[in-house]
């Protein structure tokens, strides 16, 4: 028997299920914004797509918590990023952070993940920085000009060639500034001439950076040099005065005590610390320099004490007879090369006549072993010589 056939066509509607997850356009999404841009700068636009039936993708930042949550917004419609407050690119060059696209779906939401890189753009807005608010520095007295005292630093934050500074020294009341040169690209502070520490001991001055691009962005250090003592200067006496030079020392009838104190000198050094000390001693006559054995044998006549400088008679003795009182008379001569001193000749004239000695009567070498020295006694008064010394 045959069989018997009916056709029928038939419509078949396949539900669709949330089997699909988005998916962006591609993996990384990179952006770049100049840096103090104006809070909602738009940064860039992610783009997802679903191929599931009427699948609604939404974006937000992957981790809502994270430090680029505060930099950064997604529109969760649109998917434009823009950033909430301005970039410093000084703080940061480079954000990076994960965004998701999400689909509506149910039970289960599926969600896709790319990266969004900003990279901020440098601006001049940055002053250069000293490494120290203040520099002290120390340099010798009397060195040639040239000499290097110093340098001093600053850093630009700015990438380049937005970071380049000049250094200035800036003037003071006192004009400082005329004494020293700031080397404009490395910072090297050099004397302009030979310096005087007993003119000046310590300069005062503002060193600045300044920058190439915006004379207005500038930093400053102040900076203090110090001018280190060297042993230059001789010492001066103050007593007996240059224009007098005598110590009137009165006698009982000619008669002079060993121990008297007969005078005192007084000298001073513009030399600092152990430069300027002075101490005093005698030293022999030039007509004993070629025998100096004989005058340590002969009777000491005077000392004098080296930090006092007080002046003693070391024996008694006797002046001219019949004469009241016997002349001291103190003639400052050259200067003692040996140990940069100042000399002075001490001459007891018995007969009133005042007697000077001057550069070639000094003996140039000192007795180290003691402060006080024997001298001869010639036929017109006692010649004694001593000088006053700085120690090394």
């Amino acid at each position: 028997m045959q069989a018997l056939v009916t056709t029928r066509r038939l419509t078949v509607d396949v539900l669709d299920t949330n089997d699909n997850a988005p998916r962006f356009s591609r993996p990384t999404y990179s952006a770049s914004v100049p840096e103090n841009s104006e809070p909602g700068a738009v940064l860039t636009r992610l783009n997802a797509t679903d191929v599931d039936v009427e699948s609604a993708v939404q974006y937000r930042i992957a981790n809502e918590s994270s430090a680029a949550a505060l930099l950064f917004a997604v529109d969760a419609s649109s998917g434009v990023v823009t950033a909430l407050v301005g970039l410093d690119r000084e703080r940061a060059a480079r954000h990076e952070f994960e965004v998701y696209a999400v689909d509506g779906g149910s039970p289960a939401a599926l969600t896709a993940t790319a990266r969004v890189v900003v990279n901020v753009l440098d601006a001049n807005d940055r002053a250069p920085v000293f490494a120290r608010a203040a520099y002290d520095f120390s340099v010798a007295e009397r060195l040639p000009a040239g000499a290097e005292v110093g340098t001093v630093r600053a850093h630009d934050a700015d990438a380049p060639p937005q970071n380049r500074f000049r250094y200035e020294l800036v003037d003071d009341d006192e004009r400082s500034t005329r004494h020293f040169s700031l080397n404009a690209e490395t910072g090297l502070l050099t004397t302009r001439h030979e310096l005087d520490r007993e003119r000046r001991a310590t300069y005062r001055m503002l060193a600045t950076a300044r920058d190439d691009a915006d004379r207005s962005l500038v930093g400053s250090a102040s900076v203090v040099v110090t001018v280190d003592d060297i042993n230059d200067n001789p010492p001066v006496f103050v007593f007996p005065v240059a224009r007098n030079r005598t110590a009137r020392v009165a006698t009982a009838g000619g008669h002079v005590r060993r121990w008297r104190r007969l005078t005192t000198v007084r000298a001073t050094d513009a030399d600092a610390g152990p430069n300027g000390r002075v101490t005093y001693a005698v030293v022999a006559d030039q007509r004993d320099q070629n025998d100096v054995r004989s005058a340590r044998r002969r009777d000491h006549y005077f000392r004098v004490n080296a930090t006092s400088g007080d002046v003693f008679a070391d024996r008694s003795f006797h002046v001219t007879p019949g004469s009241a009182n016997a002349t001291f008379r103190l003639t400052p001569a050259s200067r003692w090369e040996g140990n940069r001193g100042s000399n002075i000749a001490l001459v007891t004239d018995y007969s009133g006549v005042s007697t000077t000695y001057g550069r070639n009567t000094l003996e140039k070498s000192l007795d180290n072993d003691s402060t006080r020295q024997a001298y001869r006694m010639p036929s017109s008064g006692l010649n004694i010589v001593y000088c006053v010394r700085t120690e090394r």
